[in-house]
């Protein structure tokens, strides 16, 4: 059940693409959305800053300030005009704190959503993700930075490899699977499995909880699991993809799977990550199976949402 969501507002962007995906979602679930817009501050250490730097210093607080306000007001208008029930603050914060920030917020919400950072952007944003990502024990929703009509789920595609984080991917996405239309669990496989049809348990489960899915096996012995993941999504017109995700924390996150030395920065697709729950992306860790790699990184993320989950229980606010 989704009944508490915070969102990332997209402070400073042309289009509140976060708030706005957020709201959909909120309508969706009728659910209470919470805003916060970070108002970045600067980052100087201990240096000695001289009067005229110190002027651009405060003329870039400022700007910031007003940006995250802008934001907010936009924001409260906006849920105003959908009918949605929120709230909303702004908070002054380095890109570190701000993200160390949010993943602890999150850790009081049933889900958080964040904007795909943009190939320029600001790394603010990708630190937030990282941090509701590994910080907040929640399952994180990230919206691709290119403009979408809102929440939607006639095609969803989950990501399987038989992992912790993939199964606390599908359990916290089922409130999403639960309204899907078609949903299909894709496994990438190095070579044919002829004995054993992975995913075929997942599938009873789901099942059982009165869904209908498709297991979808995919050989692919040479191409990446990254490239194999979006060109199916894109293949299939993927709306959603379930994923988990696993890694660590670092300033400037590039996913990368434990048994690979790529890495992935993600490539532009008209896929990838619509929604992105914590990030839940399937990697198979079994023998002969080829892992779906944490390819969910967030710049993956392009024209669909990713629904992805870490599955470290070790982090406050899990379930």
């Amino acid at each position: 059940m989704i009944k508490d969501i915070v969102v990332s507002l997209s402070v400073g962007r042309p289009r509140d693409v976060a708030g706005d995906f957020a709201i959909s979602v909120a309508t969706a679930f009728d659910a209470h959305l919470s805003a916060v817009a970070f108002a970045y501050e600067p980052v100087i250490g201990g240096m000695l800053v001289s009067a005229p730097g110190a002027s651009l210093l405060e003329g870039f607080r400022t700007e910031n300030s007003r940006a995250a306000q802008r934001a907010k007001r936009e924001f409260d208008e906006a849920t105003r005009r959908a009918g949605v029930r929120s709230d909303s603050i702004a908070i002054p914060a380095t890109p570190d704190e701000a993200a160390r920030r949010f993943g602890t917020i999150a850790r009081d919400y049933n889900l958080s959503v964040l904007a795909q950072a943009e190939p320029d952007g600001d790394i603010g944003e990708t630190l937030a993700i990282e941090a509701a990502l590994f910080n907040s024990g929640r399952p994180v929703l990230v919206v691709p930075y290119i403009p979408s009509t809102g929440l939607k789920l006639d095609r969803v595609m989950i990501c399987l490899d038989g992992s912790r984080n993939a199964a606390r991917a599908v359990a916290d996405a089922m409130p999403l699977l639960r309204r899907g239309g078609a949903i299909e669990i894709v496994t990438i496989e190095s070579q044919e499995r002829r004995n054993e049809l992975a995913g075929a348990k997942i599938a009873e489960h789901l099942a059982r909880h009165g869904l209908k899915v498709e297991l979808k096996p995919i050989v692919a012995p040479d191409a990446g699991v990254s490239d194999t993941i979006l060109s199916h999504a894109a293949d299939s017109s993927a709306d959603l993809i379930v994923m988990g995700g696993y890694g660590h924390s670092r300033i400037r996150p590039r996913w990368r799977h434990p048994r690979h030395s790529q890495r992935y920065d993600g490539p532009d697709a008209d896929v990838a990550l619509t929604t992105c729950l914590d990030m839940w992306a399937v990697s198979r860790e079994r023998a002969g199976a080829q892992p779906i790699e944490q390819a969910a990184h967030v710049e993956l993320c392009a024209q669909r949402a990713c629904i992805s989950s870490s599955g470290d229980t070790t982090a406050r606010g899990g379930k």
